[in-house]
């Protein structure tokens, strides 16, 4: 294991116990470690119990998978509590989105909005949604962080981070957080991030 203490990364804090079962969850299911923690944190913040009802959703676990009309539906809410199970019903959708879009080429706010929007992370929404921008900030942080991403699953292209993401990362998240206009973050994001892959 990476961690001899409780994992702490980007923001976020979970226990050596779910890190484990995360990295084999995304493992089984072939999804880049980075992908797992950054939509993991992204829709729980690494709760296993987190859950939010309103008219319209009833989201749980740790991919906030919603039990009315989305990919929760078939579960009762202590079943999704349940981290493993989540992860196995929530994780194949980040998958085939990410085999869906990926490409040496693509620049990488595109590549996280695409693969957002096509695994239901939040779904359709713009390119500048709040909640998209918000992804990619916490992604901009995973993925480059440690080596975390040359550790995707098998022979499945796994993110590899360059030096100006782990640069540019914890400037993106400063101007967000100080309230910088969501274009100009995006544009920071465009200039110095940039996606590419390599077969594990």
């Amino acid at each position: 294991m990476l961690y001899a203490v409780m994992p702490s990364a980007c923001g976020f804090t979970w226990s050596p116990e779910l890190d484990a079962l995360i990295r084999e969850e995304a493992a089984a299911q072939a999804v880049p470690l980075d992908l797992a923690y950054t939509f993991v944190g992204a829709e729980s913040g690494f709760d296993p119990r987190a859950h939010h009802l309103s008219a319209l959703e009833d989201s749980v676990g740790l991919l906030q998978l919603n039990r009315r009309g989305g990919q929760g539906q078939g579960y009762s809410v202590e079943q999704h509590m349940d981290p493993r199970l989540n992860l196995r019903v929530g994780l194949p959708a980040i998958r085939r989105a990410f085999e869906q879009v990926w490409s040496a080429n693509i620049e990488a706010y595109e590549f996280i909005y695409q693969v957002a929007t096509r695994s239901g992370h939040p779904g359709p929404v713009a390119r500048g949604d709040a909640r998209i921008l918000r992804i990619a900030q916490i992604w901009a942080c995973f993925y480059p962080a440690a080596g975390l991403s040359l550790m995707g699953p098998g022979p499945t292209p796994a993110a590899v981070g360059g030096p100006a993401s782990l640069l540019a990362a914890p400037f993106l998240l400063l101007a967000a957080s100080l309230g910088a206009p969501t274009q100009m973050v995006l544009g920071l994001l465009r200039r110095t991030t940039r996606r590419t892959f390599t077969d594990n």
